[in-house]
């Protein structure tokens, strides 16, 4: 039979080794942009999601790999603080499933249900991810927005060069 004190010990065991693996994991800022911080864990997430939708990236040592994730989750901090001022985050976008799709066609799987098991192994979600293509795909769409009437395209050349570099390419076969 349980008693309250054997209940108690147990209790009290529970919270002495869960403090003990949280002082083993320091947790530390490592950036603060305006009122948002990145911390230790922030780089160490991205690092996880740069490497889960590139697969290239794991020839890379851990080293270069957390430097690259550092400068991701810099510059995508730095994109939601501006997006902010202009958009409500977080809407409903078809274009967005759209992108996810494509992640998970280009890791050759099936369907979405195979693509979030795949970010289970990193210990992402789909939720997450999602998160991060939005604000990559709407800053994307803010800067198309504001530069797109000072783009001067000249088909006529554009064309051309892609015929001489399909008549080169037959001639190096």
């Amino acid at each position: 039979m349980i008693t309250e004190k054997k209940i108690t010990i147990l209790v009290f065991l529970l919270i002495f080794f869960n403090f003990k693996l949280l002082a083993t994991t320091s947790i530390f800022v490592v950036y603060k942009v305006e009122n948002e911080i990145i911390t230790n864990v922030d780089i160490e997430k991205e690092s996880r999601y740069l490497v889960a939708l590139n697969n290239q990236l794991k020839n890379l040592s851990e080293k270069k790999i957390l430097e690259i994730a550092k400068d991701s989750i810099l510059k995508e901090t730095i994109k939601k603080i501006e997006l902010n001022k202009y958009f409500n985050l977080n809407q409903k976008n078809p274009f967005l499933e759209k992108v996810i799709e494509d992640f998970y066609v280009k890791l050759q799987m099936n369907n979405r249900n195979q693509f979030e098991n795949y970010l289970k192994n990193y210990n992402l979600s789909i939720k997450e991810v999602k998160k991060k293509i939005e604000i990559e795909t709407t800053w994307n769409q803010l800067i198309y927005d504001k530069y797109k009437d000072q783009i001067n395209v000249d088909d006529e050349k554009l064309k051309k060069k892609i015929k001489n570099k399909k008549a080169s390419d037959r001639k190096s076969v």
